[in-house]
């Protein structure tokens, strides 16, 4: 692939949500199910290690949340057209799951007891380890604060919700252990490609075309595309032109996969019918850097670095 070498401005982005299920769509709603089943579960465990509930809101009505960890800045987030977003840039493509877990669990909170004597300072509550802020769509805020770990008594935090004093269980911070980074949701590549269903596999470089459509060359090529992987980003928003002039993501080199996509359909008498139906899926490669060429889904906004050996064992196909 004869694409000239460029030093560009990229902004590393290396993201580990070891915990968190990849989901297989891009941005879910609030009230999908997935979301809703890990905010349920977060208030159920509060409710079972918890003595009294001092907050049981409808997470979903959540509009604002903002945390902080000490020593670091504020993340704020707010509700716009049903999905989070970050204040500070629009563009983020925030991950709805994460957020909607924080949202159930600050909705939630049960503590274990009242602490009626001492000061904030005595318990770690005024220079507090954590420091969340939430507005519910009824206009009601709340500001809580989670202080030092208390490990007599079944363990607990010191907590504070509008200036007076808890303890908690413990798992409530877990949900906030965020960087920035982390709430980054980048894409997936696809799952509803099989093998036995690729009409054939398109390979352009340089703008020129070439159709694999034999068996073997099938198989040998959608292993290869199996190696793609979309973990380290190098931009999270690129316009058309940025896309294009920056990252060299402007079509001249990409890989094509027509297929045929299962659909299933279920009539009123709740028998389901399996067709396929023709589709294709179009993935971009760009400008090589260091080792890696700048790569991306067609309908992305975002930009990858991909394994360059990857890249060019596909490209080779063109020869």
């Amino acid at each position: 692939m004869n694409k000239r070498k460029k030093k560009n401005k990229y902004i590393p982005l290396i993201v580990l949500l070891a915990f968190i299920v990849v989901m297989a769509v891009a941005y879910t709603m609030l009230s999908s199910a997935n979301d809703k089943k890990e905010a349920e579960q977060a208030a159920e465990e509060a409710a079972a290690n918890a003595v009294e509930m001092i907050a049981e809101y409808d997470y979903t009505t959540l509009t604002e949340l903002s945390y902080r960890r000490a020593g670091s800045d504020p993340i704020e987030l707010h509700v716009v057209n049903g999905l989070w977003q970050m204040k500070s840039d629009e563009h983020f493509p925030v991950n709805q799951t994460v957020v909607a877990s924080m949202a159930g669990a600050i909705s939630t909170i049960g503590i274990k007891n009242h602490i009626t004597e001492g000061s904030p300072a005595d318990y770690g509550l005024e220079d507090a380890a954590y420091t969340i802020e939430v507005t519910y769509s009824t206009g009601e805020s709340h500001q809580y604060r989670i202080g030092d770990y208390n490990s007599f008594g079944g363990g607990a935090y010191y907590f504070m919700m509008d200036g007076t004093m808890y303890t908690i269980p413990t798992g409530l911070t877990s949900y906030f252990d965020y960087t920035e980074i982390d709430l980054l949701q980048l894409d997936t590549m696809p799952t509803d490609i099989e093998q036995d269903y690729i009409n054939s596999i398109t390979v352009t470089v340089d703008g020129a075309e070439k159709v694999i459509d034999d068996t073997n060359g099938i198989a040998a090529l959608f292993d290869l595309f199996g190696d793609i992987t979309l973990t380290d980003c190098a931009d999270y928003y690129t316009d058309e032109t940025e896309r294009a002039g920056t990252y060299g993501l402007d079509g001249s080199d990409k890989i094509v996969i027509s297929y045929k996509r299962a659909v299933t359909s279920t009539d009123a008498n709740g028998n389901q019918t399996t067709n396929r139906l023709d589709t294709s899926y179009t993935f971009l490669f760009g400008e090589e850097r260091d080792g890696a060429y700048y790569a991306s889904p067609e309908k992305s906004t975002i930009a990858y670095l991909v394994n360059a050996e990857t890249v060019e064992k596909i490209t080779a196909y063109m020869d």
